[in-house]
């Protein structure tokens, strides 16, 4: 288990549906284009969390150089991988969907 891809800290919002949420469609909409910003909530920006998953990348890049690694994350991780390697989120993640990435194809992590 590592921290750096651990789910999107959403601070004080965590537990709550959007529904629930002043706001909370629009936050959703932000979400999922990754335009998100927690910290006013006690949690951290789609900055923060690409951040940390970079580092991840990096790490796990080094340590398995030219091997495969299977990675069980939540779909805020996954979108972000999915911008990192395509440029672009995904609006919808799948509950228990296989997704493949190659770290070769993401700029950031080069």
């Amino acid at each position: 288990v590592r921290d750096e891809i651990r789910e999107i800290n959403m601070g004080l919002l965590a537990g709550h549906s959007w529904e629930s949420i002043e706001g909370g469609l629009e936050l959703k909409k932000k979400h999922r284009a990754l335009e998100y910003d927690y910290r006013p909530f006690g949690g951290e920006s789609a900055e923060d969390a690409m951040e940390r998953v970079i580092r991840f990348l990096l790490d796990t890049k080094t340590r398995h150089l030219d091997r495969e690694v299977l990675l069980i994350s939540h779909g805020g991780i996954v979108r972000l991988l999915h911008k990192l390697q395509h440029g672009k989120s995904v609006e919808q993640t799948e509950n228990l969907s296989l997704y493949t990435f190659d770290l070769d194809k993401m700029a950031d992590i080069r």
